[in-house]
C-alpha cells in the first residue's frame, strides 16, 4: 500500500506525498505554537491581553476626547473671560479718568465758590464800613419803634449800632427795615457765626479772668517801665545838652565882659561906651540864659530821680505780679 502511494500510477506519487507530509508537519508546528507545553493558552493569551489593552486604550481615548471637548469649552470661556476682563479694565480706566476730571472740576468749583464768598464778604464789609457816619432822619424798626435824628455808628453781621435823639442803642438785624437788611446783606448764618465767636470770647474771658487781669497788669507795668527808661534817657540827654550850652554861654559871657572892659578902658564915652554896654547886655542875657538852664537842669535831675524811683516801684510790682501769675498757673494745672 505504501508502495502504491509512492508510485505515481496508483497514488499522488513521491512528490505529492512529500508535500502532504510538509503540510502536516506545518499544521503540527502551528498547533504547538498555539498551545504551551502544559496545555494552557499561548498566543491566545497574548491576543486576549492585547484585546484588553486595546479596550483600555479605547476607553482612555474616549476619556481624553471628552477632556479635549471640556478643554475647548474652558478655553473658549477663558478667552471670553479675558475679553470681558479687558473690557472691564478699559471701563475702570475710563471711570478713574472721569473721577479725576470730576475731582478737578470740584476743586475748581470750590475755588470759585471761595472766591465768590470772599467777594461777598469784602462787598459786605465795604458797604457796612461806608455806612458809618450816615445820618437818617427817621428810622422805624420791625418792632414798631421809631428813632429820630439817627446816626449810624457801626454795622456788623448781628445788627447796627446807632446814635439817636434820645441816646444810643443797638438794633438787631431781624428788626431792621427790609431795605437796610437787603442793603447790608444780613444772613442768619453769618449772624450765628459772629454770635458764637462773641460767646466763645466771653467764656474765655470769664474762665481766664484772673489770669488775664494779672497778665494785663504785668504787660502794663512793662510798658510803663519801658516808657520810664526812655524818659530818663531823654532827660539825661537834655541835661547834657543844657550843660554844654551853659559852658558855651560861660565862654561867651567871659569874652563879652572882656570886650566891655576893653572898650571902657579906652576912655571915650561916646561910641566906645555904647559898644561896651552892648557887650555887657549880651553878657547879662547869656547869664540869665545860664541861670534858666541851671534851673531846668535841677528840675530835670529831680524828675530823673522821681522817674527812677517810680521805675523801681514798677519793677517791684512786676515781680510780685509775676509770682502771682505763676501761682495761678500752678493752681490751674491738675
Amino acid at each position: 500500500m505504501l508502495t502504491d502511494l509512492l508510485t505515481s500510477s496508483k497514488g499522488p506519487g513521491v512528490i505529492g506525498t512529500f508535500f502532504a507530509l510538509v503540510v502536516l508537519i506545518g499544521f503540527y508546528g502551528l498547533f504547538v505554537l498555539v498551545m504551551d507545553g502544559s496545555g494552557g493558552p499561548g498566543l491566545q493569551a497574548d491576543i486576549n491581553k492585547k484585546e484588553r489593552n486595546i479596550v483600555s486604550l479605547k476607553n482612555e481615548i474616549a476619556h481624553w476626547e471628552k477632556e479635549a471637548v471640556r478643554y475647548k469649552e474652558h478655553r473658549k470661556q477663558n478667552d471670553q473671560l479675558e475679553t470681558l476682563q479687558s473690557k472691564l479694565n478699559s471701563q475702570l480706566n475710563k471711570i478713574r479718568t472721569n473721577e479725576k476730571e470730576v475731582e478737578a472740576i470740584r476743586g475748581k468749583l470750590v475755588s470759585v465758590q471761595n472766591q465768590f464768598e470772599n467777594h461777598k464778604k469784602q462787598y459786605r464789609a465795604q458797604v457796612r464800613a461806608k455806612a458809618v457816619g450816615e445820618k437818617i432822619e427817621e428810622l422805624r424798626t420791625g418792632e414798631g419803634k421809631v428813632y429820630y435824628n439817627v446816626k449810624i455808628r457801626k454795622v456788623d453781621a448781628i445788627g447796627m449800632n446807632i446814635q439817636h435823639r434820645d441816646g444810643f442803642t443797638r438794633i438787631d438785624y431781624k428788626h431792621m427795615p427790609q431795605e437796610l437788611q437787603k442793603r447790608f446783606q444780613f444772613s442768619k448764618e453769618e449772624a450765628n457765626e459772629l454770635s458764637k465767636k462773641e460767646e466763645i470770647n466771653v467764656v474765655r474771658s470769664v474762665q481766664g479772668g484772673e489770669h488775664y487781669k494779672v497778665a494785663r497788669k504785668i504787660l502794663d507795668l512793662k510798658t510803663k517801665i519801658l516808657a520810664a527808661s526812655q524818659k530818663i534817657t531823654q532827660l539825661e540827654s537834655d541835661v547834657r545838652r543844657d550843660q554844654t550850652q551853659i559852658l558855651a554861654n560861660t565862654k561867651k559871657i567871659s569874652a563879652a565882659r572882656s570886650e566891655a572892659s576893653r572898650y571902657r578902658a579906652m576912655g571915650n564915652r561916646g561910641l566906645n561906651w555904647d559898644t561896651a554896654k552892648k557887650h555887657e547886655r549880651r553878657a547879662d542875657s547869656l547869664g540869665r540864659q545860664n541861670t534858666r538852664l541851671q534851673s531846668e537842669i535841677s528840675a530835670k535831675r529831680a524828675l530823673i530821680t522821681r522817674t527812677q524811683q517810680l521805675s523801681l516801684k514798677y519793677q517791684s510790682d512786676q515781680r510780685n505780679l509775676e509770682r502771682e501769675l505763676k501761682a495761678l498757673k500752678e493752681k490751674k494745672q491738675p
